[in-house]
């Protein structure tokens, strides 16, 4: 069934009164990049989102954060929408489709921008569908299965228009032409009218809006809205009127309220009395604490002041340079004092008000009325004044007095600039400190005067005064009230302090609850303390120690409040020349305060989006960007903090400091919890946040288990290492005495070989056969080399080196002996590199004789003549090697071992054999080895024609 009589109600409604709201707004001034704003959303959060002609903003009351991104082909956004996740929509006027995720801007790329001709309509339907207007049709993206498709209503080459494209009660509604669709089911289905007024009769081809079951339809050419109530796919006309200059939208507040947004005169659908004049709106939305805001094109971000909740103004007969210095309320009447020296009495229930004397010369400071109700007045001179029948009586003189208290004898304390002086009912006076003085209160239960001065506060008891500090400290008071057995001391810039029966009960400040820490006055009603700051008038409940906030909000002119009192109920401040009633309301809407968690950046650089990280040790620079929301007062708004797992301690700071710092964490687990607090003292839920910090590599228990392990087996492999060392060190000195051992045994062999009998009887023997021919010369001259050439065999075989100069001497003697052995059949020399320097190289004694022998015995004793030996020491400077050839023309090695086996069989040159072991011995205990070359020379028939011996020695200097 139709809703018709409810929608033609709203329709009809009256507009016969009009009221202009009143309009605070916020410009670039206050951090909007610009002033020419196209919409305004509300999220599911509270936050205000704006899309402007800079791009796209968000407000918290408090500030504005800017959002963009690199891949945004302009400048210019609009149409906001939040999906079911949270996730906010947008388009800007360059065709282009963003969303907003995790506080970042981001490109929609699925959406084919680039070849739009103009900027897309955007829905977000009941589905969680994003619908946008296209080239081809309409865009339908699911946001929750993540796919997207393309539709037409039949014609492929008509495009939908964005101002054809609204969304009504969650289901995308279009024009294409004068014909209406819906989106169901991802089909456009026609909506059919009812009677005979159509969107085409009505020239009505752009959707403001809808409200409710209504379609506000523009036509043509601007200047007629229509108005059609739509049902089960079927539209009918309702009404229509003159459309406003410029009509844009049709804003929805809420499910109750919507407005016609326009350039100069926009109005609320519900009542069209409420208007808005003078300024261009696109939107109006409404926020979670009841406030109403507008977009404009020109003046940014308006607030609707709530006008519910009136300021008046008491008028006095002033003039423009007098202040008002003081209050009181005396027989019921309000009584002001002036700086000019006027005393002013407001009668109650505007009976007028009168200035009962003429002005006293001095300015007037203070007003006080005592137990017996007399009316008295500080200036330079104390006056009292009791009934309107008298005149002002004057009692003494102060100079510049500052404060009256009285107690329940008549006694009277004042506090002037010089001095605190007792005035006793019978008129004497009595200086209880000389020092400047600014505030006096007496408390009637504890009979204790309390003061402040210059250098602190004191209490005035029996004729003694004490002074009263905190933690040590002086106290330095503007103000002082007491009731009962409480005192409460306000400070310069520290809050204030309780103190019961002169002992201090408890300190508040910014810390713990209040917005200021500057106190100005404090009085006492209704058995709660009041206490003036300079941003605000705070109610504190001293017994259950709970606090409320009464700010001034942005009017500036309340921040000069001189004195406060209460007056049939209501207050009444006093600034510059002016009385004003102030209602007591500090939030327009309860709301709970919120706090969010914006940004989470570690290292100054790296953002985290996911919840719980876990972090390296060096990601330990944490930083915390957050907000709030309050609209009421969101400047007084207060953020409460602590950081569990490092400090349990919770820190107040403004809602202004929404960067939160944590600089060189400690590995843990830690999680931040944050709420906030409103300028009544309302706190908000607590938003946690948890991260955790790794222990560096090294702390870790599988990192210290393991250097526990590895330490204690690599203890043992020391151990064990150590141990194999001794051994293998024992066995290489046995090893060592061992090889010592051979190599005696081998040199001696190898003596032996040389010196063996065969050679000894062959030089005996040619010894003989020097003395038979009677050849005495030749058989000395013999048996002196022979025996030489023993001497040195025996010397040299007890050393380990010898110089190469010795080695080729005893080398010349063996081969002199030889030639003259072999009848001087044969030739031999011995040929040294003059670059070397034979007495100054080493090496092993006797190394080289045995391959001389072997090329005297098996290669040249079987040639029959023409015998030639060589041997030549030279240097190979690029290996740092000894080179010495031996080379014979003898019948070579296979002859010699033929001839040698017919002799004896299994022979073998022991000489040979003894050396090479020799040789063997002693590579072991050489880094480089000596090596043996031996090479049978053949001439070009491959006939034997001797052999060629080389031998590479290390070098070895002898030092």
């Amino acid at each position: 069934m139709f809703k018709w009589w409810i929608a033609l109600m709203i329709c009809l409604a009256g507009q016969d009164a009009h009221s202009q709201n009143k309009i605070r707004f916020y410009t670039t001034t206050e951090g909007l990049p610009s002033n020419q704003i196209y919409n305004v959303y509300r999220d599911s959060r509270g936050y205000l989102w704006m899309g402007h002609a800079l791009g796209l903003s968000r407000f918290d009351g408090n500030r504005f954060t800017n959002y963009f991104t690199t891949d945004q082909n302009s400048l210019g956004f609009s149409n906001i929408f939040e999906d079911r996740q949270g996730v906010l929509w947008c388009h800007n006027f360059g065709g282009q489709i963003f969303y907003v995720k995790n506080n970042v801007l981001r490109l929609f790329e699925k959406y084919d921008w680039k070849i739009q001709t103009s900027f897309p309509g955007i829905i977000i339907t009941a589905n969680n569908e994003l619908v946008a207007t296209h080239e081809n049709g309409l865009y339908i993206y699911s946001i929750d299965k993540d796919e997207d498709t393309l539709i037409n209503a039949g014609n492929l080459n008509f495009k939908f228009l964005s101002i054809g494209l609204i969304n009504m009660n969650g289901t995308a509604f279009c024009l294409k032409g004068y014909k209406p669709y819906i989106l169901e089911n991802r089909k456009l289905i026609a909506v059919e009218p009812l009677g005979k007024e159509t969107f085409e009769t009505l020239n009505s081809p752009i959707l403001l809006g809808s409200f409710k079951d209504s379609i506000y339809s523009l036509s043509a050419d601007r200047k007629i809205i229509s108005v059609l109530l739509v049902n089960n796919k079927r539209y009918k006309f309702v009404r229509k009127f003159l459309a406003p200059e410029n009509a844009f939208f049709v804003s929805n507040i809420d499910e109750n309220e919507a407005w016609i947004c326009a350039k100069n005169n926009s109005f609320s659908i519900v009542n069209p009395n409420e208007i808005i004049e003078d300024y261009s709106v696109t939107s109006v939305v409404k926020d979670k604490e009841g406030n109403r805001w507008i977009g404009t094109l020109q003046n940014g971000l308006g607030n609707m002041l709530n006008e519910k909740a009136k300021e008046e103004n008491i008028a006095l007969n002033t003039v423009n340079t007098e202040i008002i210095n003081a209050l009181s309320i005396w027989k019921e009447q309000l009584v002001a004092v002036t700086n000019k020296g006027q005393i002013f009495m407001v009668k109650p229930k505007g009976q007028g008000v009168k200035n009962f004397h003429e002005p006293i010369k001095d300015p007037i400071g203070v007003v006080h009325i005592t137990n017996d109700s007399t009316l008295l007045f500080g200036s330079n001179q104390l006056f009292s004044f009791k009934t309107e029948k008298k005149p002002l009586n004057i009692m003494s003189d102060h100079p510049a007095i500052k404060d009256i208290a009285s107690d329940e004898h008549g006694n009277l304390y004042i506090a002037n600039a010089y001095s605190l002086n007792l005035v006793r009912k019978n008129g004497s006076i009595q200086t209880l400190r000389a020092k400047r003085c600014f505030t006096v209160e007496y408390s009637s239960v504890t009979q204790t005067a309390y003061s402040a001065f210059s250098d602190g506060t004191f209490a005035f008891k029996n004729g003694k005064q004490t002074e009263l500090k905190a933690d040590g400290k002086s106290i330095f008071s503007p103000s002082i009230a007491a009731y009962q057995d409480e005192v409460v001391i306000g400070t310069v810039s520290n809050g204030m302090y309780l103190f019961k029966n002169d002992s201090l009960i408890y300190h508040i400040n910014t810390s713990n609850g209040l917005l200021s820490n500057h106190i100005l006055k404090i009085k006492y009603f209704s058995e709660k303390a009041w206490i003036l700051t300079d941003i605000s008038i705070d109610e504190w409940d001293t017994k259950n120690n709970s606090i409320i906030h009464h700010t001034f909000g942005d009017d500036i002119a309340l921040s000069n409040i001189t004195d406060f009192v209460f007056w049939e109920g209501r207050l009444i401040v006093a600034y510059g020349k002016n009385l004003r009633i102030l209602p007591l309301t500090t939030e327009k809407v309860q709301e709970l305060p919120e706090v969010f968690f914006d940004h989470v950046i570690v290292n100054e650089k790296d953002t985290i989006t996911q919840p719980n990280p876990i972090l390296n040790y060096a990601s330990n620079n944490i930083r915390f960007v957050v907000s709030g929301i309050s609209f009421n007062n969101g400047k007084h708004l207060r953020f409460q903090y602590r950081l569990a797992g490092a400090d349990n301690k919770w820190i107040s700071v403004p809602a202004a400091q929404y960067l939160l710092k944590f600089p060189l964490l400690q590995p843990g687990k830690f999680t931040l919890q944050l709420r906030a607090i409103s300028a009544n003292g309302i706190k908000g839920p607590i938003r946690k946040y948890t991260f955790t910090i790794l222990k560096p590599w090294w702390q870790t228990g599988w990192f210290i288990g393991g250097s526990l392990l590895i330490s204690a087996l690599g203890i043992y492999l020391f151990i064990s290492t150590r141990i194999v060392s001794i051994r293998l060190k024992n066995a290489l000195l046995l090893e060592k005495l061992s090889l010592q051992s051979q190599w005696r045994e081998s040199t001696l062999t190898a003596i032996r070989s040389q010196m063996n009998p065969h050679f000894i009887f062959n030089a005996l023997n040619t010894i003989q056969s020097y003395i038979y021919a009677n050849d005495e010369n030749k058989a000395s001259n013999y048996l002196g080399k022979f025996s030489d050439l023993i001497r040195r065999i025996l010397d040299y075989s007890q050393k380990e080196q010898i110089t190469l100069s010795r080695e080729i001497e005893m080398l010349q003697l063996y081969i002199d002996l030889e030639v003259i052995r072999f009848e001087n059949t044969m030739k031999a020399n011995i040929y040294v590199d003059e670059n070397l320097n034979t007495d100054n190289i080493s090496l092993p004694p006797m190394l080289v004789q045995p391959y001389i022998e072997n090329a005297l015995k098996h290669g040249l004793l079987h040639k029959m003549d023409n015998r030639e030996l060589f041997i030549r020491f030279e240097t190979d400077s690029a290996e740092n090697h000894l080179l010495v050839t031996i080379d014979d023309n003898g019948i070579g090695r296979v002859a010699s071992e033929e001839i040698n086996q017919q002799k004896r069989k299994n022979y073998a040159s022991f000489a040979t054999v003894a050396n090479q072991k020799r040789l063997d011995i002693l590579n072991l205990t050489l880094d480089k080895k000596i090596t043996i070359e031996t090479i049978d020379k053949k001439d070009k028939y491959q006939r034997p024609i001797g052999t060629l011996v080389i031998l590479k020695i290390p070098l070895s200097t002898q030092s």
